[in-house]
């Protein structure tokens, strides 16, 4: 609670939290932090991240604005799962089970995926240490040329 308000305070327009069902720090209650900061900062989008099917249903049964794909492959139900699997098999599944506007968010690591989550049908989509971490980017390159001068 205390983040999610200072975050607030800042005057964002949309403000996401981890949404899964999994434990939170000093036993807060999701449906609580909710309630309140909805009470404090009535203008202030809520989006929830997500990792399963289960975190979506329970975030959409909370209210939230927009569910995001987010912790999709970073839980422990899900790790190393990746938002292209199956021929974007869950994202598919997130999309069919909430009216709410979906935010694909989550290992969005090329421009062929930000395209295809887009078509499917996502409001938006997310595209984060794809672009953001030079390390990275920067192994990937010398991975894939390394040998050939």
């Amino acid at each position: 609670l205390k983040e999610v308000r200072e975050i607030c305070e800042t005057g964002a327009e949309i403000v996401a939290m981890d949404a899964t069902t999994r434990p939170r720090p000093n036993n807060e209650n999701l449906e609580e932090i909710l309630q309140i900061i909805r009470k404090e900062f009535p203008h202030t989008l809520l989006m929830a991240d997500t990792g399963s099917m289960e975190d979506v249903h329970y975030a959409d049964s909370l209210g939230f604005d927009l569910i995001g794909t987010t912790l999709y492959g970073y839980t422990d139900e899900t790790a190393n799962q990746d938002i292209s699997n199956h021929d974007f098999y869950h994202l598919k599944e997130v999309l069919k089970s909430t009216k709410r506007p979906v935010i694909a968010e989550g290992k969005i690591d090329s421009p062929e995926k930000a395209s295809e989550v887009l078509k499917l049908g996502c409001h938006a989509v997310v595209v984060g240490g794809a672009i953001t971490r030079p390390q990275e980017i920067t192994t990937r390159f010398t991975k894939k040329i390394k040998g050939i001068l």
